[in-house]
């Protein structure tokens, strides 16, 4: 989820890190979907249009696939539901505490906006 060149970022209620928006998908609910609803229920934001994007995805130890979509959204970003305490909008720059999934995925976006 960009806007104005910055990329929205949570943070969980017992968790240092920052992460992208998202969770699992339910048993047969395509990825485009659970984005667009872990989207509304973490950050309140309503997705208008959710693209998957393989080239972005993350495979860590072999054995967790973390799938990726972009997402153009509306509203206002807040923490929306228990356990999201924080919500910001990062433009990439600057320390941030952010897990290592989500720094790979973040540099190729970044390198895309770019590129």
């Amino acid at each position: 989820m960009m806007r104005d060149n910055r990329v929205l970022l949570v943070k969980g209620r017992r968790k240092d890190y920052f992460s992208l928006p998202g969770g699992k998908a339910h048993r047969g609910e395509p990825t485009v979907s659970a984005a667009a609803r872990e989207l509304r229920e973490e950050t309140g934001l309503v997705a208008e249009r959710v693209e998957r994007r393989p080239e972005w995805d993350y495979l860590r130890d072999t054995q967790k696939l973390y799938r990726a979509c972009s997402v153009e959204a509306s509203g206002q970003a807040r923490p929306a539901c228990g356990e999201i305490r924080e919500v910001v909008w990062w433009d990439g720059t600057g320390a941030l505490p952010i897990h290592a999934h989500v720094a790979h995925m973040l540099g190729l976006v970044f390198h895309k906006q770019t590129a």
